[in-house]
């Protein structure tokens, strides 16, 4: 632990300084939009009944267990207050900020670039505002960075596509199909490094068992107490209406993200100038062409 806390310090420090940073007015506003209330709401009233959620007396399927049972053991610890809603979010984008520096670290083995990386987080405004939110999305970057990282780990060590099929699970009972996306950066991993044969290891079958049963047990319980309603709304309403349709104010145009890096200058300027440079890589650089690859599909 010594030795890892030492070659990772700066990542550490970082990680700590964001999260002190997001800590210091957590509790001091009301909850402030629509998905705050929700889960607030749903993690407060299914306190006693954490296998069966209900939002206002009726059966709440929007979303997977994981996230309102972090809210929920918030509550437990420091009871019913804004602060005890939000105290795991900004956790979780400490996390995400230090795994995200263990990712370019291993990948180009150079502190600086990891450091940068992580100290980029500090000027992407949407990352921010969401660190002080009770908002899932950064409970499920977490695990999915995390992922990324131990199947990065798998291709020189077999052993910890255990470990990526586990946090695979939980971005899963996070956020349901969302949570598969690491599947698809792992894919593009094993493609460009050519280690396709990876995945005929043990550990590898292994792991993806593990990721059935941790996953199966509250699928199955929804549909014992609630059969084809559950999934009508769990996964074809939430999930297939929601991404093809423009319910739930899911009307943006196709370059929303775009406008999000035009109102920043300074990380419109960085993305840019690391585009050109991956481009210029691609082709003689197998990580530079995992990377880019990565980011074009999170984008599309």
């Amino acid at each position: 632990m010594r030795q890892f806390f030492h070659e990772h310090f700066l990542g550490i420090l970082l990680s700590l300084t964001f999260c002190a940073i997001a800590f210091q007015s957590l509790g001091n506003h009301a909850l402030l939009n629509w998905d705050e209330g929700i889960y607030a709401q749903v993690a407060k009233e299914s306190l006693h009944s954490p296998f069966d959620f209900h939002y206002f007396g009726e059966p709440w399927h929007e979303k997977p267990p994981l996230f309102i049972w972090f809210t929920q053991a918030g509550l437990l610890l420091f009871g019913v207050s804004e602060f005890s809603l939000r105290f795991w979010v900004p956790l979780f984008a400490a996390g995400t900020m230090f795994t995200t520096y263990l990712i370019t670290k291993k990948l180009f083995s150079r502190e600086q670039a990891a450091v940068l990386t992580a100290a980029a987080f500090f000027i992407c405004e949407q990352f921010i505002l969401n660190s002080f939110f009770l908002d899932i999305d950064i409970q499920l970057t977490f695990f999915i960075t995390l992922a990324i990282y131990f199947a990065i780990k798998a291709t020189e060590h077999p052993i910890y596509w255990k470990w990526f099929w586990v946090v695979l699970a939980l971005a899963v009972l996070t956020k349901n199909v969302v949570g598969l996306l690491p599947l698809v950066y792992a894919t593009i991993l094993l493609i460009t490094h050519k280690q396709c044969k990876s995945i005929k290891t043990k550990p590898f079958w292994n792991g993806l068992r593990i990721f059935t049963l941790l996953i199966l047990p509250w699928h199955i319980w929804q549909t014992y107490l609630y059969g084809t309603a559950f999934w009508k709304n769990y996964l074809f309403y939430h999930v297939f209406e929601r991404a093809i349709t423009g319910i739930e104010n899911n009307g943006a145009p196709f370059w929303f993200y775009l406008d999000i890096f035009l109102q920043n200058n300074l990380l419109l300027l960085l993305t840019t100038v690391s585009f050109i440079y991956f481009g210029i890589k691609i082709f003689r650089s197998r990580t530079h062409r995992f990377v880019l690859l990565c980011t074009i599909f999170t984008f599309f």
